[in-house]
């Protein structure tokens, strides 16, 4: 990964101008708080407890995330330095919250995360953000260490936040490195919050009758220790992050992951049904589908796993809001005018969420737009829309948006291949030919791709080498071919959907709807590139496979526009899972809706027995029955 996913709430970063979201800073200011102890020993056996808090300015009811991380205390005791490496500090300001709560989860960051929910409205004085308890060793430690210093840094993912934050340390004759049952209390504030008292935050409230006197307390009722000096600190920019969600194309069905399995949301219509509604399909254990009634046919899903809430289009304007299976709102796009493709006609086309910012991108059709095609941006933490933006060609069917290089990736049918860059405001394009369908990433190197309909070509290029001329742009290229895929998909199909499991350099290609003479039953497990940066890239291994029929006896059907495929990592077993909708004896074509989705372990088709060609897995290896493929039912 790119860097270790610490993130459970998002900020409101509203889109302006247009196409444009706050650039990334690169590099970080440290802020640092220096004090003293006062001259009472502190016993061997005891325990320091270091406490820092923070006074959160320019909240203002939002949805905000505060990190506090690369801490560290340093002192020197009878000259000799000592060096204390704190946990990291995650403080969540929501307006759905309304206790605060601190917690510590041990297996987020290096150290461990101490994780705070406060209320975002009120005031409810100083918030706990970090702390760390220091056993003195035998001879004890001399009362007056001076100084001690504290130094960390300060993150946000909200505008116009500003930080100041104070230290304290008290002694504890008994204390606890299991910081689960400190029982540490998270604001002032008596109200509010799980102990409505008058302590101060950061108080340990399972050990209150151990305190005593040292350090910067007096013991009796000061049970975090008296404040240090002030420090106004700088707050950075929090980097983009690659959550389980990231650089997923937006695709007809989405997965949300929790950190004890997965939710397929898969709609019943697509660009051309009729069939309204979307069926909520637990994968990851199975279970049975429930399904979700909507006024209008839906063709795109799109799931944030660190919210929670799923986005779903209709081939209208309307754009449905769903936690779990309850639809909690309908909001209207601002498509002007039905988009044309090969697969159909929609206003709203599909949708993908960047979990970073909790913003999500419609594809549109726009009356007046040079292409016909535009995109919007729809901000989920205040459920508001940007002004529409036109679009110079085609969008393409399944559009990918890359937080580490704030672009969108969008090759059309037309050939074109545009980068819409989201911290500049500009669509940059590159005429390279073929009918290209679908977008995809690895976000961890930059190498990104294409299905090229009607062939067996990827289009495969490094986007760490790209370069920016005007309105074009330029990167090392080439379209790969895939001859084994052909023999099995003729001429129809060819490759069309295509997504890449995030953190993983492993993917999955498919074809669509089986129109005679196609079968549109063949996939292709890839391996891409583990680094970037020279030369033109290609894969470095792929496995062409037949889907197995499914569980009634059908063969395997694709789904029409937009594709039916997507990738994840299972939170069960840490495996890049490919997931594909089957649509049984009724084609999408002919109004047909999902009875299957299918789960393809990448890793394992790759691993498969190959015919001589190298690269065909063998027919007669059973995909099913080795748990490289298994079908959950959707109805």
């Amino acid at each position: 990964m790119v860097r270790s996913s610490r993130h459970i709430g998002y900020a409101a970063l509203f889109l302006l101008p247009l196409l444009v979201l706050p650039s990334t800073v690169q590099g970080q200011q440290a802020c640092t708080v220096t004090s003293n102890f006062n001259g009472t020993p502190l016993p061997a056996g005891s325990y320091l407890w270091f406490n820092a808090v923070v006074s959160v300015k320019g909240v203002n009811a939002r949805s905000v995330e505060l990190l506090f991380s690369n801490s560290s205390i340093t002192f020197s005791v009878n000259h000799v330095p000592q060096t204390i490496t704190v946990p990291d500090g995650q403080l969540i300001f929501s307006p759905n919250t309304t206790t605060a709560t601190t917690t510590f989860n041990p297996n987020l960051g290096t150290n461990g995360t101490w994780v705070t929910n406060v209320p975002s409205s009120g005031n409810l004085g100083k918030d706990f953000i970090v702390g760390v308890a220091v056993p003195v060793p035998a001879g004890g430690w001399p009362g007056g260490i001076n100084p001690v210093t504290w130094t960390g840094t300060y993150e946000t993912n909200a505008t116009g936040v500003t930080v100041q934050w104070q230290w304290a340390t008290a002694v504890y004759t008994q204390f606890t490195t299991n910081y689960g049952n400190l029982g540490v209390k998270p604001v002032d504030s008596n109200t509010e919050n799980v102990y409505p008292n008058s302590d101060h935050a950061g108080t340990p409230e399972n050990y209150k009758p151990y305190v005593i006197g040292g350090a910067r307390g007096g013991g009796g009722s000061n049970w975090t220790g008296s404040y240090s000096a002030t420090g106004a600190c700088p707050v950075s920019p929090i980097p983009p992050q690659l959550g389980p969600n990231s650089c997923n194309p937006a695709a007809l069905l989405s997965v949300l992951l929790g950190p004890n399995g997965a939710t397929a949301y898969v709609p019943n219509g697509n660009w051309i049904s009729p069939n309204t509604g979307i069926q909520v399909v637990p994968i990851e254990p199975p279970g049975p589908a429930t399904s979700i009634a909507t006024r209008d046919v839906v063709n795109s899903c799109s799931s944030n796993s660190g919210t929670g809430e799923t986005v779903c289009t209709a081939n209208g304007t309307d754009v449905y809001l769903i936690n779990g299976t309850t639809v909690n709102a309908t909001l209207t796009s601002g498509s002007t005018g039905p988009a044309s493709t090969s697969g159909g006609n929609c206003n709203n086309c599909g949708v993908v969420i960047e979990p970073n910012s909790n913003t999500a991108v419609i594809e549109m059709g726009l009356s007046g737009s040079p292409s016909g095609w535009g995109m919007q941006f729809l901000n989920l933490n205040t459920n508001t829309f940007s002004a529409p933006a036109a679009a110079a060609h085609e969008i393409s069917e399944d559009v990918v948006w890359d937080p580490i290089r704030n672009l969108i990736l969008s090759p059309g049918e037309g050939g074109y291949y545009d980068l819409f860059s989201t911290s500049g405001g500009t669509e940059y394009s590159a005429n390279i030919g073929g009918t290209l369908d679908s977008a995809a990433e690895d976000c961890l190197t930059g190498i990104a791709l294409s299905t090229d309909e009607f062939t067996d070509n990827l289009v495969i290029t490094d986007l760490t080498q790209a370069t920016y001329t005007g309105s074009s742009w330029s990167a090392p290229l080439q379209f790969e071919a895939f001859p084994e895929y052909s023999a099995y998909e003729g001429p129809e199909s060819g490759t069309d959907g295509i997504a890449i499991a995030t953190g993983t350099h492993l993917g999955i290609v498919t074809g669509e709807f089986p129109f005679p003479p196609s079968q549109a039953n063949a996939i292709i497990a890839i391996h891409l590139p583990d680094s970037s940066g020279t030369g033109i890239p290609a894969l470095k291994d792929y496995a062409v496979a037949v889907m197995p029929n499914d569980p009634d006896g059908y063969p395997f059907s694709m789904g029409c526009d937009p594709h039916t495929v997507t990738a994840y990592v299972s939170p069960t077993t840490g495996k890049a899972m490919g997931l594909l909708a089957e649509y049984g004896p009724v084609t999408c074509y002919q109004g047909g809706s999902p009875q299957y989705v299918a789960l393809v372990d990448i890793h394992a088709l790759l691993d498969a027995p190959r015919l001589s060609d190298g690269h065909t897995v063998d027919p007669n290896y059973d995909l099913m029955g080795n748990n490289i493929v298994t079908f959950v039912a959707t109805h």
